[in-house]
């Protein structure tokens, strides 16, 4: 009698940085034209940071690289809360559609949807 095989688990294909901002753009399209331009913006300046921390992937990015990240912001206090809010909204959508695990501030929502 032969031991069965095995199964590996299936391993998702990380996605990029780039693809996860122009899907979250995409789903913001019914949303005012200030309120896509700030995201833009945000998620752009986002996507350079951490390119040159070499992290291109979804799930490379971890709660550290956002808090030197949004340590270099200059703007009032109530333009970073609403960046803050952009930043937030993003990585929450990434969770909901399977692109991480876990929001870089510590919450996870892998495998229930739930917060654990």
């Amino acid at each position: 009698m032969e031991l069965p095989v095995p199964v590996e688990p299936t391993v998702k294909p990380q996605v990029s940085l780039e693809d996860a901002i122009a899907s979250f753009l995409a789903f913001k399209s019914r949303r005012s034209l200030d309120v896509q331009r700030k995201s833009k913006l945000v998620l752009g300046r986002l996507k350079s940071f951490m390119e040159l921390r070499k992290k291109f992937a979804v799930p490379e990015v971890i709660f550290t690289d956002l808090v030197e990240f949004r340590a270099r912001w200059t703007d009032s206090s109530t333009t970073q809360r609403r960046n803050q809010e952009v930043m937030k909204s993003f990585f929450a959508f990434c969770v909901k559609i399977g692109l991480h695990c876990q929001e870089p501030s510590g919450r996870t929502r892998c495998d229930s949807g739930r917060p654990a």
